[in-house]
This record gives C-alpha cells, sequence and structure tokens, in this order.
C-alpha cells in the first residue's frame, strides 16, 4: 500500500473497517469519544510508517520521511507539529506524536490531534 492508493480506498472498505475494528483501533475510537471533543483524532502506525489502527481514515498511509513519524520514532522525543486545518474533520488542531517502546526499541507511533477549540474553551473555565 502507498498513500496513492490508500487515497482512492473509500472510507466504508472492508480494509479500513479493519484499522477502526481492532481492539487498537477500538481503544483508540474509545479514547477519541471519552476526551470530550478534546481528541480530533489518532493513529498509530508502525515501524516503517504504516498505519497499524486509528479512530477514522487517515488522509494518509504512510508517515515515515516526515517529522511527525521520524523524530518520536529515531529520538524517542515527543514531536508537536503548528496548529492546522484537519481537512477531513475541519476543526484546528495540534498533532503531538510520540514513541512506542517495546523492549526499549522503538516499535511506532501514536499520533494524537488536540481540538484547539475545546482546549480554549478549556482554559477559559
Amino acid at each position: 500500500m502507498d498513500n496513492a492508493k490508500w487515497k482512492t480506498v473509500r472510507r466504508s472498505d472492508d480494509l479500513i473497517k479493519g484499522f477502526t475494528d481492532n481492539e487498537a483501533g477500538k481503544f483508540l475510537t474509545q479514547k477519541v469519544e471519552g476526551s470530550n471533543g478534546l481528541y480530533v483524532r489518532t493513529f498509530l502506525s508502525a515501524a516503517q510508517g504504516e498505519k497499524v489502527a486509528f479512530n477514522e481514515k487517515t488522509i494518509d498511509y504512510l508517515h515515515k520521511g516526515r517529522e511527525k513519524f521520524d523524530v518520536p520514532f529515531t529520538s524517542g522525543k515527543l514531536w508537536q507539529g503548528k496548529p492546522e486545518l484537519d481537512q477531513p474533520t475541519q476543526q484546528y488542531d495540534v498533532q503531538v506524536a510520540v514513541p512506542v517502546v517495546s523492549g526499549g526499541k522503538s516499535v511506532g507511533v501514536l499520533i494524537v490531534g488536540i481540538n484547539l477549540a475545546t482546549v480554549e474553551r478549556m482554559v477559559k473555565k
């Protein structure tokens, strides 16, 4: 699978359901739904940047070669993007990425989009 082919796969396709219906996908969906709007989307990528699970289909299948994947995967450090409009949800968010580590070695990356409107409401309380 590459990003060009990924863009042709419909959200309703069984392939996509495999990413949302596996245990990790269900866990991520549960966290998004239980966040009171704080999380826009979340997805888990494996060692080559390929998707493993998500709460909803991502724009791209592969993220290797992009800071949001490469920085946490290779350095073990948190990465934070700039505020941007999330195209599928049409909400402004900031993506935060952390390495997924097993046995002291990076095996993937978890990326979470944090809804800026929700953060603003929380700060104003």
